[in-house]
């Protein structure tokens, strides 16, 4: 390196010396607990050469410790040149068995960083955290690693190269005051020692500096001392002060340079690169060296003959340069003189980098301190807001919800006055909450009216607006607003918006009325989260007074379609107009609990009647009455065609005309409820429930259900209609059938006589037939006779006269045998054609007669499914009846349970988007607190 490195070694008590300094500064600048110097030679054996601890904590220097961290794995890191870091020695693989030694000493954390010469590690630099667990940054790290390497650089200085290869070495001989080399070589070296003790002394006067301005003052004052030169400066090449002379040490009668910016136009090209690589320039003749001309002329100008320069690199950048210059005359810079500067410029870079760690410590230990002193601040407002919130949700109801909030803020904010203005529809401009101190006036229930208010700053709020008035009067108010402020003797203020389910409900305003007020930021802040918990409490209490009231309806609504089923079933079972009446009237006096329900009928056989009335004991009975109310038919007759539903709970309050009211009286009605029944798409008549015995308020629940019974009640009327026609028209269809059948038993009846007379009128034309036939043959015999006779005649011999008597006689027999037979001829066709028209009739009266026979069997059959479709009818309406009243109920409940079920969703989302604000809001608080 240079000729320093041939010096002669110093006593042991200049390395111990030096191991203390570096323990003691190291110690400063990482202000940790405790910083040693560990002796490398006998591993994991270590003994404590230096140490710089804490008062708190106990000196362990002189002992040896077995530290497990510097053993095995760590140890081939070590040898390595690398530094090793431990936040927590508790968390690490090491045994607990080898730990306990440290336990012992109460360390929590260490770093440890080796210190070499040539490739022997000879001891450790180490930084120990007793208090508490620290993780080490990468600047911690970085700093104790070029605190190690500059003892190392030190120690490669202060030995020489043979003997530097055995720390142990170096205690031996600084022990051996017998040895004669080494005092030789000491008396030959006392020049060089008194000035390497000047070195030492300034890296510790550069290591004691506070801050950079004094390490860089410090730094020329002592090289000009060490080197005696005419100048030292340092030549900041940072960004901020690019060029310009930043220290100086100049002697007397020479230019200062100090705080002039040299600009050298051929420098960044041409050196910048090299000077940041580390590059170190010894000038003994200026004149003499390859200089630029302006560069030239920049020196001389300061009057220079001879340069040194070695370049200051903090963290790893080119922080500037350490100039020695010699004036007066030129100058042979030895090489020690080189190396010192070299050593000095390097120690300069580590101690301005210490020094920006140290001050970036304090720069974070103070935002640590506000951060701390924030987070215990949020973390006094984060209890506030969470006793306050608590005792707010503690309550259910939107009137208690207001008026814990006031009193928990008042409590907090230690003011005069909180109170709740409301701008929801019910409470607009009203002082719905209050919380106030003693001595000032209250404005509960108070309406204050601003005119300008909604036209200006209604939609702002609305919006999320926050007013602060730390003085009203200073606050650009309008003078209708101060006025208003003043009547309730308001100093300072303090709004927030309340917003419930998307919409403003009101304000929360915060009052000082003794003077002035500064409110805080913080305090501002927890106020408006205040009003947050206070519209998601209001919406909570909204919801879980929705929730109630979709039980009670439901509860409410199944109560009632009990009822309902209950009711029906009753009125179904009545076939007959009557009875359905009687029934309906029966059964609505039962559920209802009342003390008269009655029908009134208004069709054409029983207009102005009561022909149905359920009563209680005691009071009048109606049943029969015919009630005629003039007004009725021209003032309310289509109206109740029409469905309208009447509801009186005191008739004395109702309006109606004198003569309703008497006739009501005459029946003791003091609360009237009416329903049209509609029949058959005509108004059939009116369902009243009436209490008697006082006013009563009718319900809306009551009001729909029987609403739905007078509307069953119309379906039954049809229904028995219906049916009493099916049974009239069954009765006349069984009578025609029935005369049908006897006809048709008549005719065939009439039938089987004529088939009987035709059958002996074919049976007489038989004979007749027969008869002539015989006639024929006998006439037939008589023509041969009389032939026989007239030749016998011929061939007697008879009298002339006799024998013309006999051809006479036998002349007009043959004639009449002729026409016998002429009259034959035509009878036997007419009979032949009579028994065919017979026998064609007979034929067809029998097909008629089974005709009329299957006839007979259709009509049986007819009646019979005639019957069977009666049955079927009474069946199917049964069924349909059954099917409607199913229907209406699944209509109904599917309704209402689609209707619960959608509102039950939306409480659900609302209640999960306000779980989710919340979430955020505590995750955000958790998030701050978690700093500390």
């Amino acid at each position: 390196m240079t000729e320093y490195l041939d010096l002669k070694t110093n006593n042991y008590q200049d390395i111990k010396e030096l191991f203390q300094v570096t323990a003691q500064t190291t110690r400063q600048s990482l202000n940790c607990d405790r910083v040693i110097v560990y002796d490398a030679g006998e591993l994991p054996q270590a003994l404590i050469l230096a140490e710089s601890v804490d008062a708190k904590y106990s000196s362990i220097l002189g002992k040896t410790i077995k530290d497990p961290f510097l053993d095995g794995s760590y140890l081939e890191m070590y040898c390595y040149g690398m530094s090793v870091s431990i936040d927590n020695i508790q968390t690490t693989d090491a045994h607990k068995t080898d730990i306990a030694e440290l336990e012992k000493l109460e360390i929590k954390s260490q770093m440890i960083a080796p210190i070499s010469v040539g490739n022997e590690l000879l001891a450790f630099l180490v930084a120990h955290q007793c208090s508490k667990p620290q993780p080490w940054n990468f600047d911690a790290v970085d700093f104790l690693a070029e605190q190690a390497s500059s003892v190392s650089l030190a120690l490669s200085n202060i030995t020489d190269t043979e003997k530097s290869q055995d720390f142990n070495f170096i205690k031996q001989i600084a022990d051996s005051q017998d040895n004669k080399d080494y005092r030789h070589q000491e008396q030959k070296s006392i020049n060089l020692e008194n000035k390497n003790s000047l070195f030492t002394d300034v890296i510790n006067k550069i290591t004691n500096a506070t801050d950079q301005a004094d390490i860089l003052n410090t730094t020329v004052a002592a090289v000009s001392e060490l080197l005696k030169c005419d100048r030292v400066l340092v030549y900041s090449l940072e960004q901020d002060n690019y060029g310009v002379v930043v220290a100086e040490s100049v002697a007397a009668g020479l230019t200062k340079a100090l705080g002039k910016t040299i600009d050298d136009p051929c420098f960044a090209a041409r050196y910048l690169e090299k000077y940041r690589n580390g590059r170190v320039r010894a000038w003994d003749n200026i004149y003499a060296e390859d200089i630029t001309p302006c560069y030239l002329e920049q020196l001389e100008a300061l009057g220079v003959k001879a340069h040194l320069v070695a370049p200051i690199i903090r963290e790893s950048q080119l922080f500037g340069l350490l100039i020695a210059h010699q004036c007066f005359e030129t100058r042979s810079w030895q090489e020690q003189e080189i190396n010192w500067i070299t050593e000095i410029a390097n120690q300069v870079g580590i101690m301005l980098e210490y020094n920006k760690i140290f001050i970036d410590n304090e720069q974070e230990e103070q935002q640590l301190a506000d951060v701390t002193n924030q987070i215990i601040d949020q973390k006094n407002w984060t209890e506030h807001f969470t006793n306050a919130i608590q005792q707010i949700r503690k309550s259910l109801k939107t009137g208690d919800i207001i008026a814990s909030s006031v009193r928990e803020v008042r409590k907090i904010l230690n003011c005069d006055r909180v109170l709740i203005y409301g701008l929801s529809r019910n409470n607009y401009g009203k002082i719905v909450a209050e919380s106030v101190a003693a001595g000032w006036t209250e404005g509960i229930g108070k309406i204050i009216k601003d005119p300008c208010f909604e036209a200006r700053y209604l939609e702002k709020y609305r919006d999320g607006r926050v007013r602060v008035w730390n003085n009203i009067y200073e606050a650009g108010l309008t003078q209708c607003h101060i006025e208003q402020l003043a009547e309730l003797e308001v100093k300072a203020n303090l709004v927030v918006p309340i917003i419930n389910d998307q919409k403003l409900f009101g304000l929360l305003v915060a009052q000082q009325c003794s003077g002035t007020r500064q409110w805080q930021q913080n305090e501002i802040y927890w106020l408006t989260q205040i009003a947050t918990q206070i519209g998601f409490a209001l919406e909570n209490a909204q919801l879980l007074a929705d929730a109630q009231r979709l039980r009670q309806q439901a509860e409410e609504s199944r109560k009632w379609s009990e009822y309902f089923t209950d009711v029906i079933h009753q009125i179904r079972q009545s076939p007959r107009t009557k009875d359905i009446l009687r029934a309906s009237v029966r059964e609505v006096r039962r559920i209802l609990n009342c003390d008269r329900v009655l029908i009134y009928s208004l069709n054409e056989d029983n207009y102005g009647v009561v022909v149905a009335e359920s009563v209680t004991h005691g009071w009048t009975r109606a049943e029969g009455k015919v009630i005629k109310d003039p007004c009725f038919e021209a003032r309310y007759l289509a109206k109740y065609r029409d469905g309208r539903v009447r509801v009186w709970n005191d008739i004395y309050q109702a309006g109606m005309s004198s003569c309703h009211i008497e006739q009501l009286e005459q029946l003791e009605v003091k609360a009237n409820l009416v329903i049209p029944i509609i029949k058959e798409k005509q108004l059939f008549g009116l369902l009243v429930a009436q209490q008697c015995s006082n006013t009563r308020e009718w319900h809306q629940s009551e009001v729909d259900w029987l609403t739905k019974i007078a509307t069953q009640v119309g379906y039954a009327l049809d229904n028995a209609k219906l049916l009493e026609q099916i049974d009239q028209s069954t009765k006349d269809s069984q009578a025609i059938l029935d005369r049908a059948v006897n006809n048709s038993s008549n005719i065939q009846q009439t039938v089987n006589n004529v088939t009987k007379v035709f059958e002996g009128l074919g049976h007489s034309c038989q004979q007749l037939s027969e008869t002539i036939a015989t006639l024929k043959d006998l006439s037939k015999q008589i023509a041969q006779q009389s032939m026989t006779i007239t030749r016998s005649l011929n061939f007697s011999q008879v009298e002339s006269s006799n024998q013309d008597f006999i051809n006479d006689i036998s002349d007009r027999i043959f004639t009449l045998m002729q026409e016998l037979f002429e009259a034959t001829a035509k009878i036997d066709p007419l009979f032949t054609n009579i028994k065919t028209e017979v026998l064609e009739k007979t034929i067809a009266l029998e097909l008629e007669t089974q005709q009329l026979n299957s006839g007979v069997e259709e009509f049986q059959i007819a009646r019979e499914n005639l019957d069977r479709v009666v049955a079927l009818n009474h069946e199917m309406s049964n069924l349909i009846d059954n099917i409607s009243k199913s229907l209406e109920d699944q209509i109904q409940n599917s309704t209402f349970t689609r209707d619960s079920v959608q509102k039950v969703v939306n409480i659900a989302e609302r209640i999960s988007e306000q779980s989710v604000s919340m979430t955020q809001f505590f995750n955000q608080l958790n998030f701050t607190s978690s700093k500390s």
